[in-house]
């Protein structure tokens, strides 16, 4: 994992950013495949209170629009970020979804670029005359431990269930089921998916010890 620094760390309310952009590697040995990862968003808002915003956001791989591959939701309610909704100050993770029975697949040895675009609303409006500047900053932070033991089939929970999580089985949302903030697989299963519900293999896992954490890419109005 490594990331791609973006020199350009100006807002312009309105205008489309690449906001983060970081680079996945396949180990040479074999396949692997992506299903869903999750950026924290953090946001300064200044000494006058405006309401922050990024909208419209998008997910491109290697350059090519994947959007519509994806759900791109926030992490508070597992709503849609994507058109005009985007994610607000209230919301501390944006969380990128393979849809159904898609997974993203990066061939052995190679290498995927992702890159997050969106657009910035709302930064230094009401404060304007402000001595200090609205901000965000997005980044990848890996999975501080690993996931229970035998937890290694996509599902979906009990809460926001739009967004996936690790368990022991797939057929049904379980309480118990494990957050994390990248969950891939190594394609080892025999007939391996990346399907929800009782077809989920018994080959995901999150991203303890494998990755490292991304600095933070911050963009700022002054």
């Amino acid at each position: 994992l490594s990331q791609t620094d973006l020199t350009n760390s100006i807002i312009v309310n309105g205008g489309e950013k690449e906001l983060y952009k970081f680079s996945i590697s396949a180990p040479t040995q074999g396949a692997i495949a992506i299903k869903q990862f999750k950026l924290n968003v953090t946001w300064s808002d200044a000494l006058t209170s405006d309401t922050l915003e990024l909208e419209s956001l998008k997910l491109l791989k290697d350059g090519v629009d994947i959007t519509t591959s994806v759900l791109i939701s926030n992490g508070t309610t597992g709503t849609t970020a994507e058109s005009t909704n985007g994610v607000s100050e209230d919301d501390s993770k944006i969380v990128f979804t393979w849809l159904t029975t898609d997974e993203d697949t990066i061939a052995a040895g190679s290498s995927t670029t992702y890159t997050v675009k969106g657009t910035p609303q709302g930064f230094r409006i009401t404060g304007a005359t402000d001595t200090s500047t609205d901000s965000v900053s997005l980044n990848f932070v890996a999975d501080s431990a690993h996931q229970t033991s035998g937890f290694n089939y996509l599902n979906v929970g009990t809460t926001l269930t739009p967004i996936l999580k690790l368990f022991s089985s797939a057929a049904a949302g379980d309480a118990s089921a494990e957050d994390a903030n990248l969950i891939w697989s190594d394609v080892s299963a025999v007939a391996h998916v990346g399907d929800l519900g009782a077809d989920s293999t018994k080959d995901w896992t999150n991203s303890y010890l494998v990755l490292p954490d991304l600095i933070a890419e911050t963009w700022s109005k002054n």
